[in-house]
């Protein structure tokens, strides 16, 4: 698992926008894949350096983050997503995401 939530991934006419990086491996060396699975590591957001959630060795968390959709439009011409992000302690984001 890894610390991206509300990470957005998006082509465009065949054409990667926004990424996410996945994963080096699950068998590759402890700090490698810590380092993959950090917030900084995805398209998400992490003010001033705060961790999403909290990695136990290899396949827990402690600190997890809760997200709940405030809104949501699928009108095919100009769909909209806005979604709230609570990390325990450390922060609250809202991302929108409108498509024109």
């Amino acid at each position: 698992s890894h610390a991206d939530l509300l990470a957005v991934a998006a082509h465009y006419r065949g054409r990667p926008l926004f990424i996410d990086a996945g994963t080096l491996g699950y068998l590759c060396e402890r700090e490698q894949r810590e380092a993959l699975r950090a917030t900084g590591a995805h398209n998400t957001a992490a003010p001033a350096g705060v961790e999403q959630a909290r990695a136990f060795p290899y396949w827990d968390w402690d600190r997890v983050p809760a997200a709940e959709v405030s809104r949501f439009d699928g009108n095919f011409a100009a769909p909209r997503l806005d979604c709230v992000m609570t990390v325990p302690g450390a922060f609250r984001h809202h991302r929108s995401l409108s498509l024109k």
